[in-house]
């Protein structure tokens, strides 16, 4: 297979061969100093992998959480009070698999941080408006025909959540081993990869303008997950998130695949209830940028970029 992401895929494909049950669960770490970035092996049924989180990184999870919602409500009183952050969760949490609702009860009972803080931290991405970046580039369109996923999260540093980093690796004992990059105490997804070499990402869309957003669906971040326990090719992810009922606008991109099937689309929510998707695939020429694309010769050889 590809080398895909060396550092993400590596940790999976080592900690496969202990799935035996009972499963024991531990932590390590990547990077060293300043960049060192916990790394929280679990695996079993969602709320013991829930519990396990918490109990390997307490700490971490309470003082995530509560400075997240602190800086959230400094910065807007009125959009996170607990009133609108619990009609955001009784609004999306009917579309979440009941697997996310268990692996969120076990990440309290395992850091004895408080349920209801958990779920409404989880909400503020839901309820904000807010911009990111993706990439998705392979073959002709990098150096080595390696597939190259990027994305950057452009939250604002005022919550502290650059100084929070974690990366959970999950081998439940239904569905494909994963890893989701995200900070300490937050199972949605923003970026992930499966031990299919299937990957995600996002990047916000909607606007301050659209807000109230209508929430009567699935939330990116829950999606994803979903994406990431149970798709085992490129097609099957594409499938999943087009086939489900999104809220507000987002832009989702999806790469995955082995060899010469590997691939990547960028899915734009074009509505601000989500009922209009387009979908764009491998060097479209109908993508929204394709009139931008940028040629360059790398090694005398011309080469265009992916999504």
């Amino acid at each position: 297979m590809r080398r895909l992401c060396p550092m993400l895929l590596t940790i999976i494909c080592l900690v496969l061969p202990s799935c035996a049950a009972p499963f024991k669960c531990y932590r390590t770490s990547v990077g060293s100093g300043a960049d060192e970035i916990p790394v929280v092996v679990v695996g079993g049924t969602p709320y013991a992998m829930g519990r396990a989180i918490g109990e390997l990184m307490p700490d971490e999870v309470e003082q995530c959480m509560a400075a997240w919602l602190g800086a959230a409500r400094k910065a807007d009183s009125k959009r996170y009070t607990d009133a609108e952050l619990d009609a955001a969760w009784k609004a999306v949490s009917p579309y979440a698999h009941e697997r996310f609702r268990a692996e969120m009860k076990g990440l309290a009972d395992g850091s004895g941080v408080s349920y209801d803080l958990i779920r409404r931290v989880h909400m503020i991405p839901v309820v904000s408006d807010f911009a990111c970046s993706g990439v998705v580039a392979w073959g002709r369109a990098t150096r080595d025909g390696h597939r190259l996923h990027i994305r950057n999260l452009d939250f604002s540093t005022d919550a502290g959540l650059q100084d929070c980093p974690a990366i959970i690796v999950y081998v439940p004992d239904k569905g494909i081993p994963h890893a989701n990059v995200t900070v300490a105490g937050y199972i949605g997804s923003h970026t992930g990869m499966n031990a299919e070499g299937v990957v995600v990402g996002e990047k916000g869309e909607s606007p301050k303008t659209e807000y109230p957003f209508d929430l009567d669906g699935t939330h990116f971040s829950t999606i994803l997950r979903d994406v990431l326990y149970d798709a085992r090719d490129f097609k099957q992810a594409v499938d999943r998130i087009t086939s489900a009922k999104l809220i507000k606008r987002y832009y989702l991109y999806v790469s995955g695949g082995k060899g010469t099937a590997q691939g990547g689309a960028k899915i734009k929510v074009t509505s601000p209830d989500a009922t209009r998707l387009t979908v764009w695939r491998d060097d479209d020429k109908t993508d929204e940028l394709a009139p931008k694309i940028l040629r360059r010769s790398l090694q005398h050889d011309e080469q265009r970029p992916g999504l």
